[in-house]
């Protein structure tokens, strides 16, 4: 029967207080990251173009290989720049944080560097570089009101002088004497001017208004044309323009026409005078 030993392996100590050490140290290296800093990724740990190193906000900061023996502490980061990948915050089927896509990255703590964080601006109540906006619309609202009382006095000394200027001109000017020798023939002289200047409004008023009938009646008569041609082409909306089109074509010829006889009755005209 063969015997069987229970040999155990022995560790080399070195070697386990060695990557106990390195844990601890990226443990505690770890705390001093958390979420909502800005860090350096190396470009090589994501595959990133040259190398480059790109920047980026903490979004995770923890073990993701929870299956392995000594898992390392991961970093996960939401990148500025699109590195072109597939990575949005999901890591061996499962999500550590949110970004979008390409956007992503989760490596190791070594792989990160930290930046500076951004300077706090002082807040502006109490601060007397800086007064607060309500001192700033007080202030305001007293220009203004400064400026709007100025603008009043001036305009009320504008209208004093000008009321002045004119009292001073009607006082100095010459009133025309009225010494007009009015006689029957200067009356009667006057009436048939007006007579005359009555007439001729009437006259022109009811050219106008022959003008203006002659202009209803030719719309009419183009409306009612227009609805025939529509009705002879069909009745629909190409019908329509087709309609539209031979009436702007009708009126063009009428238009031509007239322009025609005018030239030939001032050739005419021309050569009678010759």
């Amino acid at each position: 029967m063969p015997l069987k030993l229970n040999i155990k392996r022995k560790e080399d100590p070195a070697i386990e207080h060695c990557s106990e050490g390195s844990a601890t140290l990226e443990e505690s290296q770890s705390r001093s990251l958390k979420k909502g800093d800005r860090v350096l990724v190396d470009g090589r740990a994501i595959h990133c173009d040259n190398y480059k190193q790109c920047r980026g906000v903490v979004q995770f900061v923890g073990y993701a290989d929870e299956h392995l023996k000594r898992p390392r502490i991961k970093v996960g980061i939401c990148l500025y720049d699109n590195v072109y990948s597939t990575h949005n915050g999901i890591y061996n089927g499962k999500r550590y944080f949110f970004c979008p896509r390409g956007h992503g990255a989760l490596v190791n703590y070594s792989d990160v560097t930290p930046l500076q964080p951004v300077e706090q601006t002082q807040p502006l109540s109490g601060n007397k570089m800086f007064p607060s906006f309500t001192e700033v619309k007080k202030r305001r609202s007293l220009r203004e009101k400064k400026i709007q009382e100025a603008e009043e006095m001036l305009r009320l000394e504008h209208h004093l002088k000008v009321k002045a200027q004119k009292e001073r001109y009607s006082k100095s000017a010459v009133i025309p004497s009225s010494n007009l020798r009015h006689t029957r023939t200067s009356s009667l002289r006057q009436k048939s001017a007006e007579d005359k200047m009555q007439q001729h409004f009437k006259e022109s008023a009811f050219m106008n208004y022959q003008e203006f009938e002659r202009q209803q009646q030719d719309k009419n008569n183009e409306a009612l044309q227009f609805k025939q041609m529509k009705k002879v082409f069909g009745g629909d909306e190409k019908a329509e323009r087709m309609a539209n089109t031979l009436l702007k074509l009708q009126l063009a010829f009428e238009e031509g026409k007239k322009i025609t006889s005018m030239e030939s009755n001032e050739n005419a005209v021309i050569r009678k005078g010759k």
